[in-house]
């Protein structure tokens, strides 16, 4: 009963106050409807800002995906054959060591 109060309340009140609940320019363009920022095209301008830090945050994540790629990789290499011969020497010196 509570809630159903709550939801008539906040229904009522976005029906009351409908202009505030416009969004900015950015999504809804600067049509007449939603005031505009002095006739400038601040909303191309935002938009355009927006593909920008996307754009810096997807350069960002590759990059730190090439580097996990790239340890993943090394860290499954077979090791070079002279540090693999040099393992099985110094493991065959331990084992004659404790025989």
């Amino acid at each position: 009963m509570k809630t159903s109060r709550y939801f008539l309340l906040f229904a009522g009140l976005l029906i009351v106050l409908t202009e505030q609940s416009w969004a900015c320019s950015v999504c809804m363009g600067s049509n007449g409807v939603v005031p505009d920022a002095g006739g400038s095209d601040l909303g191309g301008a935002i938009n355009g800002a927006i593909f920008v830090m996307l754009g810096l945050i997807g350069t960002v994540l590759t990059g730190i995906s090439a580097v996990a790629y790239s340890l993943y990789k090394r860290a499954n290499a077979a090791l070079p054959v002279d540090q693999e011969l040099e393992q099985l020497m110094s493991g065959l010196d331990q084992g004659q060591n404790h025989a």
